[in-house]
């Protein structure tokens, strides 16, 4: 039963008995880990608060085979104050959190998507929210984990795709179709502005994300694009996009 060391996120809580947690982390050498946190739920537990979702934390634990790990002891790095005070930047911040435990498994390393989804918290945090962020984190998220759909051919014929005209997104192809191939399987049809957008946004370094823009026409086809591909993958409905939606 090794002593383990790390930083994390917190990605979710669920209660377990009368005064204890069950915690989803996600670290950026260990990936998405469980444990328990015995009596945190006791007003004067020593994990305090910080085992709150959204919480980034440094946490020892005890690595267990099998099973659940044994929290020991926690410390709050951030809390991200200003999300918490405004519904919006809550909303976003949450349904990023649900989309990483969604997409992760138990324990894969992946310490790129865990540096993305450390730097939009922090840019929620500090600036102010706007949808296209979310975007941005989606495309990203899906690209560091080998899901994302196929931009630069098309998916059936596999000829280079004209950004000069329209394309379509088809859910069961997986990818973008050229005019041709789409004709009789239909599906979501682009403008070039928005695959350029989801092909800089894959590329652009984070510090310039600020820089990319949609037009309102552009920010639906995207939306509703990335939130195809995500359901197909995932195979159901994340409970806090619902929530987000209804603001």
């Amino acid at each position: 039963m090794p002593l383990q060391e790390t930083q994390a996120l917190v990605l979710r809580t669920d209660n377990l008995g009368e005064a204890d947690k069950i915690v989803t982390l996600f670290s950026p050498q260990t990936g998405k880990i469980k444990g328990v946190a015995n009596g945190a739920r006791r007003p004067k537990s020593r994990f305090g608060s910080s085992l709150e979702v959204l919480s980034y934390i440094r946490v020892v634990y005890f690595a267990q085979p099998k099973g659940l790990h044994r929290l020991n002891q926690t410390d709050l790095v951030d809390y991200f104050p200003k999300i918490r005070v405004e519904l919006p930047k809550l909303a976003a911040a949450l349904y990023l959190v649900d989309l990483v435990n969604s997409l992760t498994e138990q324990e894969d390393s992946n310490p790129d998507l865990f540096n993305l989804l450390l730097y939009n918290l922090k840019i929620i945090n500090q600036g102010n929210f706007e949808p296209v962020l979310l975007r941005i984190f989606e495309i990203r998220a899906l690209t560091v984990l080998g899901f994302a759909p196929q931009f630069e051919k098309c998916t059936i014929c596999k000829k280079r795709l004209d950004f000069l005209q329209k394309n379509v997104y088809n859910i069961l192809c997986g990818g973008i179709l050229c005019l041709e191939c789409a004709k009789d399987k239909g599906g979501i049809s682009l403008s070039c502005g928005s695959i350029n957008f989801l092909k800089q946004a894959v590329k652009i370094d984070l510090d310039k994300i600020g820089r990319l823009k949609l037009s309102a026409n552009q920010a639906q086809e995207v939306k509703q694009l990335l939130h195809q591909h995500i359901l197909y993958n995932i195979k159901q409905e994340i409970n806090s996009y619902r929530f987000l939606e209804k603001l």
